[in-house]
């Protein structure tokens, strides 16, 4: 019937006289939210009906406040967003930095390698393809060095082997100019 039961200043009274309180009323809907202006004030009735009774309860706000409210909410899912950006950009720099640094290593060793220096070796710790990229990149200089070893060790022997064939080639040398010089004493004896 429109009468205040629970009100902070008009309990017990008829507010049906109120447009917003008749609206409440006549507008069918079983509950809603209404507009309104009240002693110059822009305010917001929310209001829902109790099953069984049919009484109208309503809660009534300043716009005012709803507005400020919603802007306080809007600037705190802001801050909110911002920081999870922050701190996604964070992770995520760390991330990629942990991906990219043993990658640069890498390339690095490479350069060095490429240079001729067979000493340098990986240090990457991690457990993924990049890990075992490093691990295959000490495998491949260590065979490197074997080979290079081996190749080295070859070349020493054939050293070797060519200065032992340079000494018996000039002691040939030598034997055949004895030979020829005593050749050449018989042939003048025999004249």
């Amino acid at each position: 019937e429109g009468t205040a039961i629970v009100h902070p200043t008009l309990r017990g009274e008829n507010l049906m006289d109120l447009a917003f309180i008749d609206q409440m009323y006549t507008s069918g809907n079983s509950k809603g939210s209404i507009q309104y202006q009240y002693e110059g004030l822009d305010k917001v009735i929310v209001f829902a009906t109790l099953p069984g009774v049919d009484w109208k309860v309503g809660a009534v706000y300043d716009q005012k406040k709803i507005d400020q409210l919603a802007v306080d909410l809007r600037q705190a899912m802001i801050v909110i967003a911002l920081a999870t950006l922050i701190l996604f950009s964070v992770v995520l720099f760390f991330m990629i930095d942990r991906v990219i640094k043993p990658l640069g290593q890498l390339q690095s060793l490479m350069d060095s390698v490429s240079n001729g220096d067979l000493t340098v070796r990986s240090n990457i710790q991690t457990k993924d393809e990049i890990g075992e990229l490093g691990d295959h990149f000490n495998t491949m200089i260590e065979n490197m060095g074997t080979i290079l070893s081996v190749v080295n060790n070859s070349a020493s022997n054939v050293r070797t082997s060519s200065e032992s064939l340079s000494a018996v080639a000039e002691e040939t040398n030598a034997s055949s100019t004895e030979v020829a010089h005593a050749v050449n004493e018989i042939a003048h004896g025999a004249s």
